[in-house]
């Protein structure tokens, strides 16, 4: 049988120093001066929830996967579950209190704020690796997100993944908007499967100048 799990509990840092350093911030800046009053802003309202399932895949051929009765259409994804006995589809927000307080700033702050953001995405997401292979006894997860690759999953594939998670979208807050974004702000979506090596989508992604580029393109 499918499992579902939600987690709320997150233990937040937010390393000033790399934060720091990945702005670009001045030391003695008025950057500098603002960025650790929003790093204790943003770890105050943020109110990371992510929600997963444990499913079986099902390879159909010709890039369809079914995850519990939802097809799934994409050559790559198909690729990287071959063999694969268990994928985790997942859905993940900073919490609406998040997105607001971004929204509420302006100007330097805010981007600053944006940025802060993102960090605690990846930070629950690294939180929820860690929870994945420690409680499934896995060497090392990856993940695929639709939209990320436009070919190999383009954005469209939003609409199977929230169908296959049903009310698990709605008990972490996280709805679907017909342009295919995901309100509130500062979401993500995906699945995660089991890698030997570690993957990214970074790897497939010719945009060699993306700030949030995680891995170097793959030759």
């Amino acid at each position: 049988m499918p499992v579902d799990i939600v987690l709320t509990q997150f233990d937040l840092k937010v390393d000033y120093d790399g934060v720091r350093q990945k702005l670009k911030v001045r030391p003695g800046s008025k950057a500098e001066r603002r960025l650790e009053d929003l790093i204790a802003g943003a770890l105050a309202v943020a109110r990371p929830k992510v929600a997963l399932k444990e499913v079986r895949p099902v390879l159909k051929g010709d890039g369809l996967v079914l995850l519990e009765g939802t097809i799934i259409e994409s050559q790559l994804l198909e690729r990287q579950l071959t063999g694969q006995e268990l994928a985790f589809p997942y859905l993940t927000t900073g919490g609406p209190e998040l997105a607001d307080w971004v929204a509420g700033l302006s100007g330097l702050d805010q981007y600053l704020a944006d940025e802060l953001a993102n960090v605690i995405l990846r930070q629950t997401m690294a939180e929820v690796e860690a929870y994945l292979t420690e409680r499934y006894g896995l060497a090392q997860v990856s993940a695929m997100n639709p939209g990320s690759l436009p070919r190999e999953w383009p954005l469209s594939g939003q609409v199977p993944l929230f169908s296959l998670m049903g009310d698990l979208a709605e008990q972490i807050g996280i709805y679907l908007k017909p342009s295919l974004l995901m309100v509130p702000g500062k979401c993500g979506s995906g699945i995660f499967f089991k890698t030997s090596e570690k993957f990214h989508n970074c790897q497939l992604c010719h945009k060699l100048e993306c700030p949030a580029r995680r891995a170097p393109l793959a030759m």
